[in-house]
């Protein structure tokens, strides 16, 4: 399990389907990638495959009633849950105290599913036996094919941007012989018992919390190339036409990805403003936590550097740095200058 000793700040909600979306929406949404999400997703396909095929118990209809539709298993708690998406935590904690945080029911052994049907194929024959009926004159068959499509028209309800929304059944013509041609279409379907995971129960809520001891492994680039990882190629030229330097010192980083690197000068800001004056302007005699300073900072320049420069400033004791109380309550303040 992985273990984090220190947070910055920590954001514990009770939350419903949409209200989870949006938490994660708004914590990560700038950081959280399309790459990341989908492996996260596959990722826990795969883990539940594998916990069904060990531990899944299926049971039929008598099964369920005898043991009064008992769950497979519950959790009260997933404190042995967690996700790490840079510098950010994910875990999750019980909801409503009065049920587990997760409840997974025993899996059906007698699911009843309906076999996909040649719909296409049937209606055609449908069609041919029409014609067949009249001698191979296909004109009452094109006299059905446009009854079918007028009444298909008329029960097709569509959305304002003009896509179908949905062909209404209860709006189409009932046969006058219903009982015999619903006898009839039902004797074509074809049924067949299989297996079906159940539904699991969720009672959550989703803690997000920021661990000001990891820094972004992959820190902002001023150019749009990135390097082959072990590949000396041509340098991107940056619009001040200075040379490309590492970012992280390299004796100290091993990258899992090509280092990127960024114009040292654009480090810089228009009028000179380097990463120290930078965290001294937004600084003040106020505590700020590392959240704070990120937030004034405001990406301006990359978080890697305005960190290091940090951790400098606390050792020239231009910054003070307290922690009391806890490991959320480290807090960076201006030095007072006698």
């Amino acid at each position: 399990m992985f273990s984090i000793t220190h947070y910055e700040w920590g954001r514990l909600i009770s939350m419903n389907k949409t209200e989870m979306k949006n938490i994660i929406e708004d914590t990560l949404g700038n950081s959280l990638t399309i790459e990341q999400a989908a492996t996260l997703e596959y990722i826990g396909k795969l883990a539940k495959e594998i916990a069904w095929e060990k531990s899944g118990v299926y049971r039929n209809a008598e099964e369920r009633a005898t043991h009064k539709k008992q769950p497979l298993s519950v959790a009260e708690h997933m404190d042995d849950l967690s996700i790490t998406l840079g510098d950010k935590v994910i875990t999750v904690a019980q909801d409503k105290d009065t049920a587990p945080a997760v409840s997974t029911p025993f899996g059906l052994s007698d699911r009843v599913t309906q076999a996909s049907l040649p719909k296409d194929w049937m209606i055609q024959s449908l069609y041919q036996f029409i014609i067949d009926c009249k001698g191979g004159d296909t004109a009452f068959a094109t006299r059905v094919q446009g009854f079918i499509n007028e009444c298909l028209d008329f029960a097709t309800i569509h959305n304002d941007d003009g896509s179908i929304q949905k062909i209404d059944a209860s709006m189409l013509p009932s046969p006058a012989m219903a009982v015999f041609t619903e006898d009839v279409v039902t004797s074509h379907k074809r049924q067949t018992r299989s297996k079906a995971k159940g539904s699991t129960a969720f009672n959550i809520r989703l803690i997000i919390e920021e661990n000001d001891l990891v820094i972004p492994r992959i820190p902002v680039r001023n150019t749009g190339f990135v390097a082959v990882h072990g590949i000396v190629s041509p340098v991107a030229p940056t619009p001040t036409g200075h040379p490309l330097t590492p970012l992280v010192d390299e004796e100290d980083y091993t990258p899992s990805a090509p280092i990127v690197t960024v114009d040292k000068v654009a480090v810089e800001m228009g009028v000179g403003l380097t990463a120290s004056d930078l965290l001294q302007s937004v600084m003040s005699a106020e505590p700020m936590t590392k959240g704070d300073i990120r937030k004034a900072v405001c990406e301006q320049i990359a978080e890697p550097m305005w960190v290091a420069e940090l951790d400098l400033l606390v050792d020239a004791g231009v910054v003070v740095k307290t922690t009391n109380g806890g490991p959320r309550s480290t807090r960076y303040t201006m030095a007072v200058i006698a």
